[in-house]
């Protein structure tokens, strides 16, 4: 399992060009929202005025799949996205909701 913050507003591209080359984003969501797919998760909040992202992962040695249910790296990501907005006094945290989206074919 891998839990990683990205700060700053430079982090914003490398997660959106992430979700859109890696995930089947429907219509109603795009690459800028907090998403969870069946390889990563994605949230975000805001720290200092600035954006920040947090990406969540788990994947077996050869990286072909998720090693835990998509739902606890849901969880788990929730719970370290809250504990750095804390320590960090960020705001407007965005979280992944329940869907996990595909892979974009």
């Amino acid at each position: 399992m891998s839990l990683t913050g990205w700060y700053g507003d430079w982090t914003v591209e490398p997660f959106e060009l992430l979700l859109g080359a890696n995930v089947d984003i429907p219509d109603d969501h795009s690459p800028r929202d907090a998403l969870l797919s069946d390889n990563f998760g994605r949230a975000k909040a805001r720290c200092d005025g600035e954006a920040a992202n947090f990406l969540a992962n788990s994947y077996t040695q050869d990286a072909t799949r998720s090693v835990l249910p998509m739902s606890d790296v849901r969880d788990l990501l929730d719970g370290f996205t809250a504990d750095q907005a804390e320590r960090r006094g960020c705001t407007d945290l965005e979280l992944p909701g329940p869907t996990v989206h595909p892979g974009a074919p």
